[in-house]
């Protein structure tokens, strides 16, 4: 039995009092229940979204504070070429010496020892003689000056019996570099 049948009147205003509730119901802000899980289910998302992005920032701040000794190892190494790291190498230990007023006895072949790609360890024996003052300048050079420096080995004793005041040095010294590609034309530079 439906009562709309025999009063057309009431089914005017029964449609109109829906249609006011629903009016009023969209303006009030009360949400269907299937929203609020949709909306739940992004406010989870986001969240999870989030905590992930959070998670990669802290992952990549500590990556760079692992990192800051190879760049500060980086700056300090050659980063030449092969040939010219050599080369480079070479005239670094002998310019020091000279510029410290030792007298070079020896200066080894360079040995080129590759510790990963495009990193190469060049290591060379060295031998020289000066005063102490010129010993302590060299020494001095080869730690502050860039490119820098390290020993592998080093023996400082009188270089002649019974005067102390003139000292050798035998020493393995060793330098990282961090191979750039040769410039592919004379008129190009070499890319860092």
């Amino acid at each position: 039995m439906i009562p709309f049948r025999k009063h057309p009147e009431r089914r005017i205003s029964f449609l109109t009092l829906l249609l006011v509730i629903t009016a009023v119901w969209g303006v009030s802000g009360v949400r269907i229940p299937l929203t609020e899980m949709r909306q739940k289910r992004l406010r989870e998302d986001i969240d999870r979204t989030q905590a992930r992005l959070e998670e990669t920032v802290a992952a990549n701040q500590k990556l760079a504070m692992d990192l800051i000794p190879y760049w500060t190892m980086r700056e300090s190494a050659i980063q030449q070429p092969a040939d010219a790291g050599t080369v480079l190498f070479r005239e670094r230990i002998e310019g020091a010496a000279a510029a410290a007023g030792m007298k070079s006895r020896n200066t080894g072949n360079i040995r080129q020892i590759e510790v990963a790609d495009k990193v190469m360890l060049y290591e060379v024996s060295f031998a020289a003689d000066g005063t102490t003052a010129a010993v302590v300048a060299f020494l001095k050079s080869l730690y502050q000056e860039r490119p820098r420096l390290y020993f592998r080995t080093l023996t400082i004793k009188p270089a002649v019996p019974g005067q102390a005041d003139v000292l050798g040095i035998s020493a393995t010294l060793c330098a990282l570099n961090f191979t750039v590609p040769e410039a592919e034309s004379p008129g190009e530079e070499a890319q860092p």
